[in-house]
């Protein structure tokens, strides 16, 4: 992460880094998929 990218060392591992960046993602592409599944507040 960021202070990875100064000095070198993490504070956690790159692979929990990564599950935590893919998982958020796979939240936002949830929402996102259920808004245009319903048509929630869309205008046309």
């Amino acid at each position: 992460g960021f202070r990875w990218s100064f000095y070198g060392h993490a504070d956690v591992s790159v692979g929990i880094s990564l599950a935590v960046t893919l998982l958020f993602l796979a939240v936002c592409v949830a929402v996102i998929w259920g808004i245009f599944k319903t048509g929630y507040r869309l205008k046309i």
